[in-house]
């Protein structure tokens, strides 16, 4: 007879992990929850956890810093070079989702080669 041992290991994003801390003390995350109980919402949900979804999209709290983490994430993942604002957008649209999203998009710097 063998003994096996069965561990069940998740491994969250601390990212993650911060946006629903937030999300517990947000007073606009109130806000729509509380306007989804008066009436069906489309996009909205809250999973079993209490966490709040736009379609599949985790909903980051108004917190500047906050969505500067999420912003600087994906600016500085292995996967991008250095995108422009729309590419980081279209990078961070399938997971994240906040209020006018698109138009908060901080103007990256742009750096200029000059060769001579």
């Amino acid at each position: 007879m063998h003994l096996v041992v069965l561990h069940n290991i998740m491994v969250s994003c601390s990212l993650e992990s911060q946006i629903i801390e937030l999300q517990k003390t947000d007073p606009g995350i109130f806000h729509i929850k509380r306007k989804m109980k008066e009436k069906y919402t489309k996009h909205f949900r809250v999973d079993d956890k209490g966490v709040l979804w736009f379609d599949d999209r985790l909903v980051v709290p108004k917190d500047c810093e906050l969505s500067n983490k999420v912003q600087d994430e994906a600016h500085s993942s292995k996967l991008s070079i250095h995108p422009g604002s729309s590419k980081m957008y279209q990078d961070l649209k399938p997971h994240f989702w906040w209020t006018k999203m698109k138009k908060e998009q901080p103007m990256l710097p742009r750096v200029t080669l000059v060769v001579g």
